[in-house]
């Protein structure tokens, strides 16, 4: 037997999520187009939007090629958020923007998934990476045990803060009081 055939009979399966904006929870082990394809209400489309886009780029819908990238991005875009765990290398979750609220719903989400479980899904090794990917290229990477307990919220709380070793250094920042 192959390494890769070893490596994919002992890999866990792939398990998909969506974050919708207002913090409702979908989760499937089909792929995230498949989601959005099978109830685009859900997600705040309609059957002709996602035709025509699949349509445009000469491809089947369902297919993950162009089309499923266009549309997986105007969602991202609207402040759905797209989690994914990949076999044995762990969860990636893609945000637009890392904001309070993103960080709150995402958080939130890690302790489900590791306390109660999701969709029938429930991660049992505290040690399973965590990748968090925004649109402008910034990452954050920890263990699902760290995200579930508050360190991607409570890390914001210093990560913007300059120190400054005189009142003169200030003169270039705004001050907040």
């Amino acid at each position: 037997m192959t390494k890769l055939k070893e490596y994919l009979k002992e890999s866990p399966k792939t398990f998909a999520f969506w974050i919708t904006p207002k913090g409702e929870t979908i989760g499937s082990m089909k792929s995230h187009i498949s989601m959005v394809v099978a109830n685009p209400k859900k997600f705040g489309l309609t059957d002709d939007y996602i035709k025509e886009t699949y349509k445009k780029y000469e491809e089947k819908v369902g297919f993950e090629g162009k089309a499923r990238e266009e549309i997986m991005k105007k969602l991202i875009d609207e402040g759905f958020i797209r989690i994914r765990k990949y076999g044995n290398y762990g969860w990636v979750i893609d945000v637009n923007r890392l904001m309070k609220k993103i960080k709150e719903r995402i958080t939130k989400w890690a302790e489900k998934i590791t306390e109660k479980g999701i969709a029938g899904i429930k991660e049992t090794s505290k040690f399973t990476s965590v990748k968090i990917l925004d649109n402008t290229g910034t990452s954050k990477r920890m263990t699902i045990n760290e995200l579930s307990a508050g360190k991607l919220i409570f890390e914001s709380a210093t990560e913007d803060l300059i120190e400054c070793k005189t009142v003169n250094d200030l003169s270039d920042y705004k001050l907040i009081i």
